[in-house]
């Protein structure tokens, strides 16, 4: 585009200068100078579509490319050449002073050496100890600018989901406000960065604001609540009541909606973009066991409590996939929760080769756990296999409705199954005791089956542990890895 523009600015250009050199007769010491006058304006005019490019080019502020895909920029390893088309790995820094340990970095689709499409961006990475404290942003591109839906999440943990037009959040979006705030978040609408149009406001002392805004401040019709359920509605200028009246906590309810429209409504962010494949995007892991031919799942409660985004990785259809997840109905007390794959890529799975065993298990019974303890950092993503015995009947404090085990748990085991050695499930991986060697806690298989038959959805249990029991133990491992899924949190 760039060469084309240049060709076109040269053929106009050229005949152009010329005619104003004869019209105005320049000579200096008898020497015509019309053709100086002509290269010198070509020349200025072709740097004037560099100029034309640049101006729409935020591709990194003041830093440079300094690494791409693994390979450093040198003379002879241009960004030019390094940064094709396709899904690349660049970090950014100073140009004095490159270094992993203050950069930026970016990973997913680039296109005319723009990021472009879907991709992650940290600004201000440390990439040797893996920390930032900037932001990070997961999402679509255009151009090199942050376009598109996407998320923005602040080193504060504040963060912004929805619609970016340049850089700023301009369209529908959910602005999720830091612990140090008195707001708690805004839905509605964005213009250039700020609230604009209809959206809600509500605060953490339970009061909200529902109507319009212009620049950041109410304006136009809307009505704000407090705590106590009271109120005043009418007609806002920048932030100051211009006419309307009070109510009372009676009125709340009697009023009519300042706006009906314009619900807000969350995008997942899609399973099958690069972002999700990046572990760097993740801050946690828990471990998960499927639990229906259909993609439902059954994990802790604790493992999803207070998360902004699920994913799971697991193996399907003979591939390491991740895919999009959300929670079907979560039991704070039993600490468990369903979720169910909602990923437009996952169909179904034939056969689950367990069975969730109805009856309680006997005190010394051998049993072994499956899943991924610290697997984004410390002890990768391999599964685990541990063994030992159910040690007791109760759980923590005499709780009846777990097994104390043997079993080696460690963060990130939480979630996952626990197996006797004739593949039955008998219970899930709850809690280890980090004070004491080898004691940990798993929610009985029984407890299980209730919470499963409670939800409206009737799911068909696995029953199919014979199919696999009298293989040797390491093909019954490396079957069931496969049901066995890997929890990503955000």
């Amino acid at each position: 585009m760039k060469t084309l523009i240049r060709i076109i600015i040269l053929l106009i250009s050229v005949p152009l200068l010329y005619y104003i050199a004869n019209f105005i007769s320049i000579e200096f010491f008898d020497v015509e100078m019309h053709w100086i006058v002509v290269f010198a304006g070509v020349f200025s005019f072709i740097y004037f579509a560099d100029w034309l490019f640049k101006s729409d080019d935020s591709q990194e502020d003041s830093w440079h490319a300094f690494k791409v895909d693994g390979v450093e920029i040198t003379k002879n390893n241009t960004y030019e050449i390094l940064a094709k088309d396709g899904i690349r790995e660049i970090y950014y820094s100073s140009p004095s002073n490159p270094s992993l340990e203050s950069c930026n970095y970016y990973k997913g689709e680039v296109k005319n050496g723009y990021r472009h499409g879907k991709g992650t961006y940290y600004n201000g990475l440390n990439a040797i100890e893996n920390l930032y404290n900037g932001y990070k942003y997961i999402g679509e591109w255009k151009k090199g600018y942050k376009d598109g839906y996407g998320r923005k999440t602040f080193q504060d943990n504040a963060y912004y989901e929805g619609y970016f037009k340049k850089d700023e959040f301009h369209g529908k979006g959910k602005y999720v406000y830091s612990k140090d705030y008195n707001e708690k978040s805004y839905v509605g609408d964005f213009e250039n960065g700020n609230f604009n149009g209809f959206g809600v406001m509500l605060y953490k002392d339970g009061g909200k604001y529902e109507g319009h805004w212009k620049n950041d401040k109410f304006h136009g019709k809307g009505r704000i609540t407090l705590h106590d359920g009271s109120g005043w509605e009418g007609e806002w200028i920048e932030g100051e009541r211009f006419k309307g009246k009070d109510f009372k906590n009676k009125s709340r309810e009697s009023s009519k909606p300042v706006n009906e429209e314009n619900e807000f409504e969350e995008k997942e962010l899609g399973g099958d973009t690069i972002y999700r494949e990046d572990d760097r995007n993740w801050s946690g892991n828990g471990s998960g066991i499927i639990v229906s031919k259909d993609g439902y799942i059954i994990t802790n409660h604790h493992v999803v409590e207070g998360a902004n985004d699920l994913a799971v990785e697991l193996n399907y259809n003979g591939e390491l996939q991740t895919l999009k997840v959300k929670i079907i109905r979560l039991n704070k007390k039993n600490d468990l929760a369903i979720l169910k794959i909602s990923d437009k890529k996952f169909k179904s799975i034939k056969t689950i080769p367990y069975t969730i065993k109805k009856t309680s298990s006997k005190v010394g019974a051998d049993v072994f756990a499956l899943g991924y303890p610290l697997a984004l950092n410390a002890m990768g993503k391999d599964i685990k296999f541990t063994e030992g015995r159910i040690s007791a009947k109760s759980g923590f404090m005499g709780d009846t409705t777990y097994y104390q085990v043997s079993t080696p748990i460690q963060p990130g085991n939480s979630g996952g199954p626990l197996f006797d050695f004739k593949v039955n499930l008998v219970g899930i991986i709850a809690a280890g005791i980090i004070e004491a060697d080898n004691v940990g806690y798993a929610i009985k298989s029984s407890v299980l089956t209730t919470f499963i038959e409670a939800i409206p959805t009737k799911l068909s249990l696995p029953n199919s542990g014979r199919s696999i029991s009298k293989l040797p133990l390491e093909d019954q491992i490396e079957i069931l890895s496969n049901f066995v899924v890997l929890i990503k949190i955000n």
